[in-house]
């Protein structure tokens, strides 16, 4: 449903993406994993349309966004929803009035039916009367959750995460672990996950796929990742300092 097909993306002398192919497939959750700056979100703005690549092709549902005009790419990103790694809710806004905004801006729903649509949502990630509160009022757990909720409330084809675990406990960051999959199992929904977070990348994802030096060295399962032969994905998921990503950060640092 969402196709990467030898797509190469650089800024200035950084080649970020050298000849990246990559399927998501429909109903899946495909989690990137990656070192820092490996460009896996690079490659979460080119699926949503908010970069075009230097060369290569970017298919979503049988459409070639990179060739897409702002109108034509505007109708195909109603089809996605981003949760932002740090939740991204508006301070000044009452948490209801958060996960309203975007069906506000759309307004693709009658006003009188969105603050069902907000209960609703809220309700789903087991946030319940809270609509009142501002921001700053919750904890870290709860404005993660209430910006899963925001992005679901608008009933996105896709949704993307980015990094939905950093900055959380160990048992929150479960906490959203079982949510991711508890929506995906309810909702049906295809999801795109980044993170580092090999505990989180193995419970939520349906396939994981390795970037490394701008292409995808593996994309397997969960188990086969875990038990990867392939020397840069062991060392990565395994976290160890010695191995030829070590020796690549020797040559050039």
């Amino acid at each position: 449903m969402i196709s990467f097909e030898n797509v190469f993306k650089a800024f200035g002398s950084n080649h970020v993406l050298r000849g990246c192919t990559l399927d998501v497939q429909d109903g899946e959750t495909l989690t990137v994993i990656g070192g820092s700056g490996t460009g896996k979100s690079v490659t979460l703005k080119l699926m949503l349309g908010l970069l075009k690549p230097d060369s290569g092709k970017i298919v979503v549902d049988g459409q070639d966004i990179s060739a897409m005009n702002e109108d034509e790419l505007s109708q195909v990103q109603k089809n996605f929803s981003y949760v932002f790694q740090g939740g991204a809710l508006f301070d000044s806004m009452t948490v209801g009035e958060n996960v309203a905004f975007g069906l506000r801006q759309l307004g693709q729903h009658p006003p009188g039916d969105i603050d069902g649509i907000v209960k609703e949502k809220l309700a789903v990630v087991g946030l319940q009367g809270i609509e009142a509160l501002k921001p700053s009022e919750l904890s870290g757990g709860m404005r993660k959750r209430v910006a899963i909720a925001r992005s679901i409330a608008m009933s996105p084809k896709y949704l993307f995460y980015d990094e939905p675990t950093t900055g959380l406990d160990p048992i929150m960051s479960d906490v959203i672990n079982n949510l991711i999959v508890d929506l995906h199992q309810k909702l049906k929904q295809t999801g795109v996950v980044i993170t580092h977070d090999m505990r989180s990348a193995y419970k939520i994802s349906s396939r994981i796929a390795m970037l490394y030096q701008g292409q995808i060295v593996q994309i397997d399962t969960p188990d086969n990742i875990k038990n990867s032969t392939n020397p840069i994905v062991q060392q990565f998921v395994t976290g160890s300092a010695q191995g030829p990503i070590q020796m690549q950060i020797k040559a050039y640092g």
